[in-house]
């Protein structure tokens, strides 16, 4: 009989922390699921930062990333012509990065580049292009070496799955680069790599 509570035990405790472990089902109703047993007094809705949300922070980074994506790919292909081709799709980290990667070839776009992580490996060594299409938070200072050379910049969309750690990251167009431009990207892409030394 204790055998058979114990095995009882931990099959329901297995329950309770399943859904913690896999997105077994959709994200509102796990954030219910979650706010109902007042799991964010445990930790486990505490994200590495320190914040508190409503999704554990592993399954939020698998949502959003069709519709960054095809918000990327939108933008980048209702640019006129003579833009498009002088474009160059930036993304602040690899996780903005990352999923435009993922589905860009199906969706028509170049390859994007970051200096996050390991896509600091790809960054081209020359810099023949005069806007650059930003994914991030928010946008560059005007006294960012490389973003401060550009003479505008427009919103074009942002990100708005519920419960995506990606929520609210914008696209960002900079455009008409200074004659600098190329020189100032080009070093700063260098001085990125030096310290592994990749030629």
């Amino acid at each position: 009989a204790i055998a058979m509570f114990g095995a009882l035990g931990s099959f329901l405790l297995f329950g309770l922390v399943l859904p913690l472990l896999l997105p077994i089902a959709p994200p509102q109703a796990l954030a219910h699921y979650f706010k109902e047993r007042g799991l964010e007094k445990t930790g486990a809705l505490t994200w590495e930062r320190g914040d508190v949300h409503e999704l554990p922070q592993d399954y939020a980074d698998m949502l959003g990333w069709q519709e960054l994506a095809d918000k990327t790919a939108r933008a980048y292909h209702r640019l006129p012509d003579s833009v498009r081709s002088k474009t160059l799709i930036f993304g602040d980290q690899y996780a903005y990065a990352g999923p435009v990667q993922f589905f860009g070839r199906r969706l028509g776009l170049p390859e994007i580049y970051s200096d996050d992580a390991s896509f600091i490996f790809w960054l081209p060594k020359q810099f023949p292009y005069r806007h650059i299409l930003l994914i991030d938070k928010k946008p560059r200072s005007a006294t960012d070496a490389v973003f401060g050379r550009f003479s505008e910049y427009q919103v074009l969309d942002s990100m708005t799955t519920p419960y995506a750690r990606e929520k609210g990251v914008k696209l960002f167009l900079y455009r008409n680069g200074d004659d600098s431009l190329a020189n100032v990207a080009e070093k700063a892409i260098a001085d990125g790599k030096r310290p592994y030394r990749m030629d």
